[in-house]
């Protein structure tokens, strides 16, 4: 049985990464920011201060990935009426969320040459 202090850690960061987020359409710079750092140090946070068994965590990393990018991508396409920069925002979009599964062993020039079809 984990500790309490395991899980109220846990669900702690969980949650942050949760509604960090929602806070991108209103300000988006800090925000996309904060939630980078905190998609950043989240393992480590769980390594160093709880004892938790953390196999089954990326699956749930990787939702939360998508989940903070899908909505500073949505908040990106409100704002601009520049045709190049809304194309370059979609691109970025598919480029990180489509290297880690379906083009995990293709190189950068290939998985570039896929999305060139999107610009």
């Amino acid at each position: 049985m984990p500790d309490t202090s395991d899980m109220l850690i846990f669900w702690t960061v969980v949650m942050l990464r949760f509604f960090i987020p929602l806070a991108i359409p209103r300000y988006p710079l800090p925000a996309v920011i904060a939630s980078m750092v905190l998609d950043t140090i989240d393992q480590t946070i769980f390594q160093q201060f709880t004892s938790l068994p953390l196999e089954g965590y990326q699956g749930y990393d990787k939702a939360l990935d998508i989940y903070y990018l899908a909505i500073t991508y949505l908040s990106t396409l409100r704002n601009w009426s520049n045709l190049f920069a809304f194309k370059m925002s979609r691109f970025l979009f598919l480029l990180q969320n489509g290297r880690s599964n379906p083009f995990r062993n293709n190189t950068p020039a290939s998985i570039i040459a896929y999305f060139s079809q999107y610009l």
